[in-house]
C-alpha cells in the first residue's frame, strides 16, 4: 500500500476513533435525544460535515458507539470471569462483572436505555446476540467441554439469562440494597442449570 494511502487511512481511523469516543461520552452523559451531531463533531474537534463523512447520520454514529460499547462490556466481563475455576464459577463471576459494568451510567444509558429505543428492538437484539448472548453461549459450550453440562440449553436460556442480568442491573440502580437478592437469584439460575447438567 502506498505511503499516502496508509497515511490517509490512519487519519481516517483516527478521526473515526475520536468520533466514537466523543459519541460515547456525550450519548452516555446526555442521552441520544439531547445530543446533536454538532455536539459530537465539536467534541471530536471536527466539523459536522467531517462527522457525516464517517457516519451518515446521528443514528448511524449511535449504532457504531453502541456496538463498540457492547464489545467493551463483553471483553471486560470475559476478562473478569476468566480467572474463576470452572464454567459455573465463570458464569457467576461474569454475571457480577456485568452488574458492576452496568452500574456505570454511561454504559447503562447507551446499552439499556437508548439502545433499544434508537436501534429498534430487532436490531438491538441482533447486536446483543452477537456479543452478550454469544459470550453466554461460549461459556455454556466450555461447560459442556469440561463435563459440567451434559447438554447445552437452547438459545432461549441465554436470552432469558441476559434479560435477567439487565433487569437485575435496573433493580440495583433503583435500590442498591437489592444487590444481594439479585446476585442470589442469578446464582440460583446458574446453579439450577449446572445441577441438571
Amino acid at each position: 500500500m502506498p505511503a499516502e494511502k496508509t497515511t490517509q487511512k490512519a487519519r481516517s481511523d483516527s478521526a473515526r476513533a475520536a468520533l466514537l469516543k466523543a459519541g460515547r461520552k456525550l450519548f452516555g452523559k446526555n442521552g441520544f435525544l439531547s445530543t446533536s451531531v454538532n455536539d459530537v463533531a465539536a467534541a471530536a474537534g471536527m466539523s459536522k460535515s467531517g462527522l457525516l463523512h464517517h457516519f451518515s447520520s446521528k443514528a448511524a454514529l449511535f449504532e457504531a458507539v453502541f456496538e463498540e460499547e457492547e464489545k467493551r462490556l463483553v471483553a471486560q466481563v470475559a476478562a473478569d470471569a476468566a480467572e474463576a475455576p470452572g464454567a459455573e464459577a465463570r458464569m457467576k463471576r461474569g454475571a457480577r462483572a456485568l452488574l458492576d459494568a452496568l452500574n456505570d451510567p454511561v454504559s447503562r444509558q447507551i446499552t439499556l436505555i437508548d439502545g433499544p429505543a434508537v436501534l429498534g428492538w430487532t436490531k438491538w437484539r441482533k447486536i446483543e446476540a452477537e456479543h452478550g448472548i454469544a459470550l453466554i453461549q461460549a461459556t455454556l459450550e466450555e461447560a459442556r467441554s469440561e463435563g459440567s453440562l451434559s447438554s447445552l440449553p437452547g438459545a432461549a436460556f441465554s436470552r432469558m439469562f441476559l434479560s435477567a442480568l439487565h433487569e437485575g442491573a435496573f433493580s440495583i440502580i433503583e435500590d442498591k440494597s437489592q444487590r444481594p437478592a439479585v446476585e442470589a437469584m442469578l446464582d440460583q439460575m446458574i446453579g439450577g442449570l449446572f445441577e441438571q447438567g
